[in-house]
């Protein structure tokens, strides 16, 4: 199951914005708090999604009829196509070669943010992003279609949400790691997300719509 789920998570934590956020805070005077809040609302909305699908899904008995299956497979078929409309839309708005690409606007927004703001923030970069939130309700139908037992089900949703997050993660443990030293790391990681965002989301969603085209293909 955690191998299936992979992708879906991949497809999450390849994210630019949050990663955009959490770095930009961190460099900010007196910003690990608000990174921090932001991945705690990242990650519960995250888990709520999914844990909330699954649950529906088992309580129904979604997985103990024979078109359980093949139910799965159509979904995880509509997703890669999706992903590939979210694909063809990045790859039309990707910065052109040689032109700077101009910052966005929310990023004036964060300068003056508090923890539970910041806190909402990572809700909702879950919540009302079509794209990361139909990923979060495909793992969860994924997860519900196996019916685990309730112990296995929250510690398959617990490392989904690691493993979605990780991009997230990873710039607050630099600074927790290297404390000031971490600055300049962060800020090469911010330009670099700045310049080349866009294209590794793209070339990740192309792999993601690809595993999940193949994945429904066999579900049939």
């Amino acid at each position: 199951m955690l191998v299936d789920l992979t992708p879906l998570a991949v497809a999450i934590a390849v994210s630019p914005v949050p990663v955009l956020a959490v770095v930009l805070m961190l460099i900010s005077p007196g910003g690990r708090g608000n990174a921090l809040a932001l991945l705690a609302g990242w990650a519960a909305a995250l888990a709520l999604v999914v844990g909330t699908v699954a649950a529906l899904g088992i309580g129904d008995g979604a997985g103990d009829h024979d078109g359980g299956g093949r139910g799965v497979a159509l979904a995880q078929l509509a997703l890669a196509a999706l992903l590939v409309v979210v694909l063809a839309a990045q790859w039309r708005a990707r910065p052109r070669r040689g032109a700077a690409p101009a910052p966005p606007r929310w990023m004036a927004a964060l300068a003056g943010l508090r923890p539970r703001r910041a806190l909402a923030l990572g809700a909702a970069l879950v919540l009302l992003n079509a794209k990361d939130g139909a990923l979060a309700v495909a793992a969860g139908a994924k997860l519900a279609s196996a019916s685990p037992p309730l112990p296995r089900a929250l510690l398959e949703v617990a490392a989904f949400v690691l493993l979605a997050s990780a991009s997230v993660v990873a710039p607050l443990a630099v600074d927790v790691a290297l404390g000031e030293r971490a600055a300049p790391i962060l800020r090469r990681w911010h330009a670099w997300l700045e310049r080349h965002g866009a294209t590794a989301v793209i070339a990740t969603l192309a792999v993601v719509a690809a595993a999940l085209a193949v994945q429904g293909g066999r579900g049939l």
